[in-house]
């Protein structure tokens, strides 16, 4: 394990990252000579803290925006689910945030007794049933899926770094 520290600071002072070498092989298929040619990449695997704590904050900006965006669209969801399911999918996108969100759309059917015409309706005045859909926006943060970003902060690639035994807390810049 490697520790770096800033340049002119002592062993005492905490480390600007942490971080590990690994090698991985690569292979390609040249079509000229019909061989495979295999070669070995080094991969420095760092951890920047302060990289990390950056990416949360913006995570968290984003995530904040979206719950505010999709409060205020659950408010007034209108009369059309597939208007509706677009509008979510649209917050989503923009705010970057799919994982982090379950939605879910329901429609409630409401039908009731109106009486026709003007003025103060009578016992005997006709009356018409009036069948209503009032939809509603459920919303909830999948907080395993937060903390799991969290945990990845700053990794340029998030799919590598679960990939093989590679932590799960570093970053990853590639070098030849």
């Amino acid at each position: 394990m490697w520790r770096f520290v800033y340049q002119g600071h002592d062993e005492e002072e905490p480390a600007a990252s942490k971080g590990f070498e690994v090698e991985l092989g690569k292979f390609w298929f040249n079509e000229e000579t019909n061989k495979w040619v295999r070669w070995h990449e080094r991969y420095l695997v760092v951890y920047s803290a302060s990289l990390a704590a950056s990416a949360i904050r913006g995570q968290q900006q984003r995530i904040n925006n979206a719950q505010t965006a999709l409060n205020k669209l659950a408010a007034k969801p209108g009369a059309d689910p597939q208007a509706l399911a677009h509008k979510v999918e649209n917050i989503l996108e923009r705010y970057r945030v799919k994982d982090f969100f379950q939605t879910r759309i329901t429609e409630q059917i409401i039908q009731q007794t109106r009486y026709i015409g003007r003025g103060r309706p009578s016992k005997n005045s006709p009356t018409e049933e009036v069948t209503s859909i009032c939809l509603q926006l459920h919303i909830q943060q999948v907080d395993d899926a937060i903390k799991e970003a969290e945990t990845l902060a700053g990794s340029p690639n998030p799919n590598f770094a679960t990939f093989s035994n590679l932590s799960k807390f570093f970053t990853i810049a590639s070098y030849c």
